[in-house]
């Protein structure tokens, strides 16, 4: 492993955090459901009648930022582990250890899990803001650099 593999990182990083998440950047944030929700009973004449069509809405939809959250986790994550696989693709070929392949999925799976946790922090709970967001996001991304060089 190099620095120009974890140069890449921090770049892929970047590209999918900033760059590549379009919708997705909304949808994983739970005031967007509930606020499609509210805009979806607009039409609707007497207020009762909007507040139980949304509080329904609400009871249908109002977890679907879950599932954005976790599969953000998991293309960042892929995005950040693309530039090892290259190096180790360009080192060796194709031919990967069964060690090396168990380290890559599970790298790759908890890297997602805590990218998705410290999103919905940030995003939903409104809990940290964007420094300790990105602190802890670049974290991985060394800590990942690291456990790879250490394997490789």
């Amino acid at each position: 492993m190099t620095i120009i593999t974890l140069l890449m990182m921090v770049l892929m990083h970047i590209i999918e955090d900033f760059h590549l998440q379009g919708k997705m950047g909304e949808m994983k944030q739970k005031m967007w459901w509930e606020a499609q929700s509210w805009e979806s009973v607009q039409d609707l004449d007497f207020l009762n009648d909007k507040l139980e069509t949304h509080r329904r809405n609400l009871e249908k939809y109002g977890r679907d930022y879950i599932p954005v959250l976790l599969l953000h986790g998991f293309e960042w994550s892929m995005f950040i582990h693309a530039p090892i696989l290259a190096a180790r693709v360009i080192a060796d070929g194709w031919i990967f250890s069964d060690v090396f392949l168990v380290i890559f999925t599970a790298s790759v799976l908890v890297n997602a899990a805590v990218h998705s946790i410290v999103d919905h922090l940030k995003a939903n709970r409104l809990s940290i803001n964007l420094i300790v967001d990105q602190t802890i996001h670049m974290l991985q991304v060394a800590i990942t650099f690291a456990m790879f060089c250490m394997v490789s």
